[in-house]
């Protein structure tokens, strides 16, 4: 199939997702976020695409009526998501960020308890 010619891992970025859950993309267009989207069409999932614009309260609210537990973001957007979802019980479990990871100014606890943060360039295949 086309899908198996893509140069990314789709079992390891969508291995807690099951058909028709939503997974948020947070980021600006760029071909890792296209691979990432037609990764989510053909598994049968459902890319919900967070503005940039949304303010705290909203973006808590889109993550939290689809339920995304998974949210694919650019370096920029990784720190005020992670923000966000820290001041509320909403839970994102694992963000994909397109770049190298950074150091983020968030509490340890919560970090190591619920969210986790991988790189697109991690789940990439050989």
């Amino acid at each position: 199939m086309w899908h198996e010619r893509l140069p990314i891992n789709h079992a390891q970025i969508f291995h807690d997702a099951k058909y028709g859950d939503y997974i948020g993309f947070h980021s600006r267009n760029s071909a890792k976020r296209l691979i990432a989207e037609l990764a989510c069409y053909s598994f049968g999932l459902i890319p919900v695409f967070l503005d940039s614009s949304l303010n705290e309260g909203a973006l808590q609210t889109a993550i939290a009526q689809h339920n995304i537990k998974i949210v694919l973001c650019s370096e920029n957007y990784t720190q005020y998501l992670l923000q966000s979802t820290n001041k509320s019980k909403i839970r994102v479990n694992l963000i994909i960020q397109y770049e190298a990871l950074q150091t983020y100014d968030i509490d340890e606890e919560f970090f190591s308890d619920y969210v986790k943060i991988r790189t697109f360039d991690e789940i990439e295949c050989d």
